[in-house]
This record gives structure tokens, C-alpha cells and sequence, in this order.
């Protein structure tokens, strides 16, 4: 066995039953006899809701049925107990969880009152129950493995329900706990999901917990890699429900995957990726179900293809506010005051999409804040909105948002136009368009019954369904030359505006999208040169003294998009269509 290390995650659905656990056991088996391995488990499928629901079932007085859900729990898990032929130590250790479990039921329901510190101590019951019966499983095919639970090491602030980690302590307690287990060749099977606070506490590390508390162990321990095990085969172009083209991505970067989930995707949650990036650790998610499949890799890396767009994610349940008035422009302050109100109320979000005239600021969150939201604005520009500088704090609901995402959009023209026009050819109206200074992600506003024609439409426009070649990223045009895509015989595709080239018919964009009109030089036709402008000439100054070659010989200077002026000395743009 080699020094490298991985991380092993299971979901809930890997771990439901005594089977999908004897399956689990097999994988984790399989990849010791190559590396060292750390676990991490969620609790069995459903558990975790149904601990929830016992514990506001409790708060609320209702003891009976409380007491009917601990039964029902015990007894699930005491049957994947038995299926497993656990031995009596197993059993006794099953048994004082859910005796405490049953200590907690009836505390509730004498005090009525559930604080986010009794919550987390009785949810993460799940996550134990779970690591005792895989442990045991893991012994079974011979692997010997222990149990050990993440409140006793973890450490985070005291959040409860939404810890963070302490950086540069949990690091020291992980360690100091596990790595006497896999010195002494044991397999730690740790609860995901929860973490210890500064005074014991247990905390839990909210939605995504269990990836997070993978990713944290793999950056504490210096792991080479983590592997997220579910119930599909990897992170999808799109939502394969509503897709049927939807294909498994080989490979994502750590941005464009965090991307995806915010805006719907729900393999990999964002937080999970900040531990991974950090230490530059790859995180692989497949198919426990099919451990034969490849999945999809996440790491560092950026596989540039033939389509910009490697996925189209999107989220439900969403509404947009607007502010709007002629009085804003101009005026310092009004998008502070504008979150200010927002962040008051602990209003997230989604999206931002304003006007240059800055006289209307849109925004997009979540449908269930929306009218709490308008009502803070309302209040916060009351004096604004009786004098008419504030015309209207407007609220649209039902609405949805679908993200067109990959780092390949950076640099490629036409990419909001081929968006846009597949949601026209589709007759899906775009309520409102947002688009990030660094070209990863493009987000459209819909309204929400448009939103699965409106994901279809953009999945087939963009080509994501087909399989992208490998490659290198396309090199930037040479100084001089017709701004425009190359074709294979070598041609130049030149933008429309571009003088001396002979028009050339409609050709078909390369990435799948619609016909684009160009003009073709033909080949074996020298390129239009300036008068005057021969081998090592040089352009006129550009303002600023600053003058580029465009010499045969000489390599041009790339200055930024924004510094290259026309001879008007504004700036110039270029435009696809």
C-alpha cells in the first residue's frame, strides 16, 4: 500500500439498506488495496428528514407521535442490524444512541422549546447510526475499520445549523484523531455533516454538510483526491428530467462546478469546493450504484472544447424586484441603500441586472422573501417615492432562472446573442439578462412556466448534448488581421463591416448554433493590407503614445479589450451577430 490518501463520501442513498452498505463495503474494500482511505457517511435515506420532523413534532407537545418516530427509527435501523449479522457490540452501541435519542424526545416535549443547539445534537443521530453499521460492514469483507465521530474533533464556531470551521485548528484536532487509525491500518468512518463548538457542542455544517465535511477532512489529512459517491453517474450538461439529451460531464473546473450549483445543480454544493480549490485537491463524483462509471472530475484544470458552454443550470421559485425612477441617475448611494435594506432582513440575492441609465435596478431572490423584500425597499425610499424620484418598487413572482455556464465563454463572441436567440426561436421572452466581468456564467431571467423550454432550447442551441473534442484554446487573431472565426481550409470569416473581401454565403455557426452571414476571402488570397504597411511597419500612435507593429516578423502587443479606441478615440467594439 502506497502513502496516497483519499476521501471517500457516501450519500444517504449509498447507504440506505443493508445491501446498498454490503455494496459500499465492496468499493471501499476495492480502492484499499490500492491507497489509504478515509470514510465519511451520511445518515441511511430519509433519516435525516425524518429527525427533523420528530424533533418539531416534539416541540410541539405531540409525544406520541414522536414516540412512534423513534420506535420507527430504531427499528430500521436495528433490522439493517440484523441483515448485517452485526455482533452484540454493534447492537449495544446502536442501542445507546437511541436511547439518547429518546432522552432528547422527551425533553422536548415537556420544555416546548427547541434551540438550534438541542436541533444539531439530536439530527446528527442519522450520521451515527450510519457510521457504527458501516464500520461493522467494512469488517465484514475484511476490512477493519472504526467508527468515529466528527462532533468530537471537528471544530467550528458556535453557528448552530450553520457552522463554519475553525482554519488552522481543525486541521491540528483532525489529524490528532485520525491519523492513529490509519497508522494502526483502520479505516475511519466518520459522520459527515457535524463538527464540534469552541464549548462541545455538537453544530451541524448546513445544506451540503456531509460533501463539506469530506472536502474539510481531505484538506486537514493532505488527501490526493475525494470522491463523492451518489445515487447518478456524475454532474449532468443539464437537469436530465427536463433534458433528454442531458450528458455526464468528464470534466469540470472547481469555478464552473460551483457555478452550476448555485443555479440548481445539486451533486456538488458550493461550499464543498472551497477546501478542495484551496488545496488544489481533485473531487470526483460517481455512481455508487454503478461504480463502473467514470463520473465527473473536478479540479483545477480548464479543458477548453468546440462549445463555450459545458452545462445550463437553473433554479425555481424565484421573483424579481425592481427599483425604478428617474431620480436615481446619478445619484451616489442608491444600490447600497438598496442591499443595505435587503441585508437587514437577511434577504439573499440571486441576481443583479441594472441599466446603464441607472435609472432601474432589478433583482432577482427567492419567491418566498419577495414580499418582505418589496417591503423594505418601499419603506427605505419612502421619501424618494412621495416626491416621484422613486417611481415604483415593483415585484414580478413566478419567475425562474437558467444559467448558461463555462470558463470556454471568456473571450467568445456571439455567446449572449446565441443565448438570446435560442430563447426567441424557442418563443421564450427573457425577463431580464446578467452577465459576470469574467464571462463565466450568463444568467437569464424566465418566466417560470418557460423554464424547461427555456433550459431545452439553450442546451440544444449551445450543442452541450454532443461530446466536445479535446483541445488546446484557440489563439488570438494576428495583428492586422480581419477580426473573425478561420474556417479548415484556412479562410477568414470576416465580421460584417470588415472592407476589402468579397461577400461569401451563410455558413453555419461552428458550434451548432444558426446560420451567420460573412464574408469569405478566398483561398489562396493575401489578406488586405493598409497602404504603406509592409514587413516591420507600424500603426499611428493610439492615444496615450502607445503604437502596436504589425509587422510579419514582430509579435504584437495584446493591451486589454477596453484600452483599443478607434481613431475617433472611442472606444471601439466589435459585434457578432
Amino acid at each position: 500500500m502506497t502513502a496516497r490518501l483519499e476521501v471517500h463520501k457516501f450519500g444517504g442513498t449509498s447507504v440506505a439498506d443493508a445491501d446498498r452498505m454490503r455494496g459500499v463495503a465492496n468499493i471501499i474494500a476495492a480502492a484499499r488495496a490500492r491507497t489509504r482511505v478515509v470514510v465519511v457517511t451520511s445518515a441511511t435515506a430519509k433519516t435525516t428528514d425524518a429527525l427533523l420532523a420528530l424533533a418539531a413534532t416534539a416541540a410541539a407537545g405531540d409525544f406520541n407521535s414522536a414516540h412512534a418516530t423513534t420506535q420507527d427509527l430504531a427499528a430500521r435501523h436495528l433490522e439493517v442490524a440484523e441483515a448485517l449479522e452485526a455482533p452484540l457490540a454493534v447492537k449495544r452501541a446502536l442501542h445507546a444512541l437511541l436511547d439518547d435519542l429518546q432522552g432528547l424526545v422527551l425533553a422536548l416535549a415537556a420544555t416546548r422549546e427547541l434551540s438550534p443547539r438541542v436541533r444539531d445534537r439530536l439530527v446528527v443521530t442519522g450520521e451515527k447510526l450510519a457510521a457504527i453499521l458501516l464500520a461493522h460492514a467494512l469488517a465484514a469483507v475484511g476490512v477493519p475499520a472504526e467508527a468515529a465521530f466528527a462532533d468530537g474533533f471537528l471544530d467550528t464556531n458556535a453557528c448552530f445549523g450553520e457552522a463554519q470551521p475553525l482554519g488552522g485548528v481543525y486541521e491540528r484536532t483532525t489529524q490528532a484523531a485520525l491519523q492513529p487509525m490509519l497508522e494502526a491500518g483502520r479505516v475511519p468512518v466518520v459522520t459527515g455533516f457535524c463538527g464540534r463548538a469552541p464549548d462541545g457542542s455538537t453544530t451541524t455544517l448546513g445544506r451540503g454538510g456531509s460533501d463539506l465535511s469530506a472536502t474539510l477532512l481531505a484538506a486537514a489529512m493532505a488527501a490526493d483526491e475525494v470522491t463523492i459517491w451518489t445515487d447518478v453517474d456524475g454532474v449532468f450538461s443539464a437537469d436530465p428530467r427536463v433534458v433528454s439529451g442531458a450528458r455526464v460531464i468528464r470534466h469540470l473546473n472547481y469555478r464552473e462546478a460551483a457555478e452550476m450549483s448555485f443555479y440548481g445543480a445539486k451533486v456538488l454544493h458550493q461550499r464543498t469546493m472551497i477546501p478542495a480549490q484551496t488545496r488544489r485537491i481533485p473531487v470526483v463524483t460517481r455512481n455508487s450504484l454503478r461504480p463502473e462509471a467514470e463520473g465527473t472530475v473536478v479540479d483545477a484544470r480548464f479543458t477548453p472544447g468546440s462549445h463555450p458552454v459545458k452545462a445550463v443550470s437553473a433554479v425555481r421559485a424565484q421573483a424579481l424586484l425592481s427599483v425604478e425612477g428617474k431620480g436615481m441617475a446619478g445619484v451616489p448611494g442608491v444600490s447600497a441603500r438598496v442591499f443595505t435594506a435587503l441585508a437587514a432582513r437577511q434577504i439573499s440575492v440571486t441576481m443583479i441586472s441594472q441599466a446603464s441609465s441607472e435609472s432601474s435596478i432589478c433583482l432577482a431572490l427567492p419567491a418566498d422573501q419577495a414580499e418582505d423584500a418589496a417591503l423594505a425597499l418601499r419603506e427605505a425610499f419612502r421619501p424618494e417615492l412621495s416626491r416621484g424620484e422613486v417611481e415604483e418598487v415593483g415585484l414580478r413572482p413566478g419567475v425562474g432562472l437558467v444559467a448558461v455556464v463555462g470558463l470556454g465563454m471568456a473571450h467568445t463572441r456571439g455567446v449572449a446573442a446565441r443565448a438570446m436567440g435560442a430563447c426567441a426561436d424557442a418563443g421564450v421572452n427573457i425577463l431580464a439578462i446578467a452577465q459576470g466581468s469574467s464571462e463565466l456564467n450568463i444568467t437569464l431571467a424566465l418566466d417560470e412556466a418557460d423554464l424547461e423550454r427555456g433550459v431545452r432550447a439553450l442546451h440544444e442551441g449551445f450543442g452541450t448534448a454532443q461530446d466536445r473534442p479535446r483541445g488546446g484554446r484557440s489563439r488570438r487573431p494576428e495583428p492586422g488581421a480581419p477580426r473573425g472565426r478561420r474556417d479548415r481550409a484556412g479562410s477568414v470569416a470576416v465580421a460584417r463591416g470588415t472592407q476589402g473581401a468579397r461577400p461569401g454565403p451563410l455558413r453555419p455557426h461552428p458550434a451548432g448554433g444558426g446560420p451567420r452571414r460573412s464574408e469569405r476571402l478566398p483561398a489562396g488570397s493575401r489578406r488586405p493590407q493598409r497602404r504603406g504597411a509592409g514587413r516591420g511597419a507600424r500603426e499611428p500612435s493610439a492615444p496615450g503614445g502607445r503604437s502596436r507593429s504589425c509587422g510579419v516578423g514582430s509579435r504584437a502587443r495584446l493591451e486589454p479589450r477596453c484600452r483599443r479606441r478607434s481613431s475617433t478615440g472611442s472606444p471601439a467594439r466589435s459585434w457578432s451577430t
